[in-house]
């Protein structure tokens, strides 16, 4: 019969190893959503205009505040401004960078 102390070991192991996995399983969301919102201003081509670049935006969720000095913000609403990427537009409107 294994003694008391044997048992606690296993017990509290289980427990920390079930934390551990629970909060990844409950963040791992959020580090899906900055590699998707990264992906795709990257993907981004260069000399896209800015009214397409809004109207990709739209299409996957993400809002984008309107270019001012040449410089606009891709946001991902649902993170209350954690997630975002920068990019830079030609006085065309047309992306120039990240």
């Amino acid at each position: 019969m294994p003694k008391a102390r044997t048992i606690r070991i296993l017990v509290y192991g289980t427990i920390a190893v079930l934390m551990v996995v629970g909060n990844l399983y409950a963040f791992w969301p959020f580090v899906v959503a900055h590699r998707q919102l990264q992906a795709f201003c990257d993907g981004l081509p260069a000399g896209t205009p800015v009214e397409q670049v809004q109207a990709l935006a739209a299409q996957q969720g993400y809002a984008v505040t309107p270019p001012v000095g040449g410089v606009a913000q891709v946001d991902d609403p649902p993170s209350f401004g954690r997630r975002h990427c920068t990019l830079h537009f030609d006085p065309q409107g047309r992306l120039a960078g990240r």
